[in-house]
């Protein structure tokens, strides 16, 4: 199996520091040509690229934490609440014998 992390290590950083120089350039045209609303949005876009990297370089522990969020191994059994017992325990021929007084 191959083990890309190392890889990505050096990669990530790099990219991370291009993108900041991408955004100080887009900061300095959006100063040029008084476009200030698009360049707020574009530097934006930026950082939100660079905060995705970042999250990226921890995926694992990420995707174990919203396991451990979602799936929790110690939840245990449902069971009805303690008064509604009697309700839980009719059957499937008691519900239809029921159900069948409404078809003609």
């Amino acid at each position: 199996m191959f083990d890309l992390k190392p890889i990505w290590d050096n990669l990530s950083g790099q990219v991370i520091i291009l993108l900041a120089i991408v955004a100080l350039f887009l900061i300095v045209v959006g100063l040029v040509t008084q476009g200030f609303a698009r360049t707020i949005c574009t530097v934006l876009g930026v950082l939100v690229l660079i905060a995705l990297i970042l999250m990226l370089s921890d995926a694992e522990k990420i995707g174990n934490w919203i396991k451990d969020k979602v799936f929790n191994p110690s939840a245990g059994v449902i069971l009805p609440p303690k008064g509604m017992v009697n309700v839980w325990s009719t059957t499937i021929q008691e519900n239809l014998s029921s159900l069948s007084r409404f078809i003609p």
